[in-house]
């Protein structure tokens, strides 16, 4: 009979670990594999959220990621319009700029990536535009909301 109850609880235990494991294994997989925020809306990153190095970074965002992107699309929706209509991509990517850690003067920058969609290097050449063109980028001061700087992106 004792053997029987010895049997029991080590498979009770037995059990117990396997559903520890698994629940562990499980949570561990959805980390790894899950970004913690939709691609498709990157660019509703709250400022709250973000950290910086130097502390002082955070109290000098005024305006959210959501808010520069606003801001920034208009520029890109120009260039899209003005060279070829090119369609613009679902997926707005913004980052706060650590420049202040290299740069005492410079202020918080939202960097905005606006990516476009692939178009063939036919429709290229039939749209005279550089092959190379895949996005535009975007900065904006994440304190005043001004415009610092905007170009073409892609690749070389």
């Amino acid at each position: 009979m004792d053997e029987k109850k010895v049997k029991s609880k080590k498979s009770v235990y037995g059990l117990f670990i396997l559903i520890v494991f698994s629940v562990t294994l499980a949570i561990s997989l959805c980390l790894a594999f899950s970004p913690l925020g939709d691609s498709q809306n990157s660019n509703e990153i709250s400022a709250g959220l973000l950290s910086a190095s130097d502390g002082n970074s955070l109290a000098e965002v005024k305006i959210t990621a959501d808010e520069a992107g606003k801001i920034a699309m208009p520029l890109a929706e120009q260039y899209a319009k003005e060279n070829g209509n090119r369609t613009i991509t679902p997926m707005v990517e913004a980052s706060l700029s650590d420049r202040q850690k290299y740069n005492p003067d410079s202020g918080p920058v939202w960097c905005i990536n606006v990516n476009f969609e692939y178009i063939s290097l036919e429709v290229y050449q039939e749209l005279g535009l550089p092959y190379w063109i895949d996005g535009y980028y975007i900065e904006v001061l994440a304190d005043t909301g001004e415009i610092r700087s905007h170009n073409v992106q892609g690749h070389y």
